[in-house]
């Protein structure tokens, strides 16, 4: 076992012979070309500055969030709101940009609670069929109002 990311500096003019003497075994092909990459990886880097963190902030609030204001800059959308909008026949590439986010807004996703709430109510109509009138309503409106449901539903469960 070798622990190829800690590098130990030799002379080699003084030590090379000493290490040359000491080895007692080889590397497989496989493990050369790990090796290889290993240290290219480790030693490799481009010589080139990385963008100063504030210099990335004022890019990012430059081209990113000025959508309202310059129709160039990107608009970011969920892919399954795209998924649903091509599913249901619209034509993507036909739309202007200004329209874009509009059409797709359309197909957004429901609510994660009111998908819960769609299913929870179709299991108790399947299970529980002779369900007097009403009663299904009275279900729905307390799981609506129920804290521990709402949050279940959001990600952040507080029991």
């Amino acid at each position: 076992m070798a622990l190829l990311q800690v590098s130990i500096a030799l002379r080699a003019h003084e030590h090379y012979d000493t290490l040359r003497l000491a080895r007692c075994g080889r590397l497989t092909p496989e493990f050369r070309a790990r090796l290889g990459w290993l240290i290219g990886n480790l030693y490799s880097r481009v010589a080139t500055e990385d963008i100063a963190p504030e210099r990335e902030k004022e890019l990012l609030s430059t081209f990113l969030p000025r959508r309202s204001v310059d129709p160039r800059c990107p608009v970011w959308v969920p892919s399954a709101e795209v998924d649903r909008a091509q599913a249901a026949g619209v034509r993507l590439a036909s739309l202007g940009v200004a329209d874009l986010p509009v059409v797709l807004a359309r197909h957004a996703s429901p609510p994660a609670k009111e998908v819960a709430l769609e299913r929870v109510l179709a299991v108790l109509q399947d299970v529980l069929c002779q369900l007097p009138s009403g009663s299904l309503e009275k279900v729905t409106k307390r799981l609506d109002n129920d804290a521990v449901f709402s949050s279940a539903c959001s990600g952040k469960v507080t029991a």
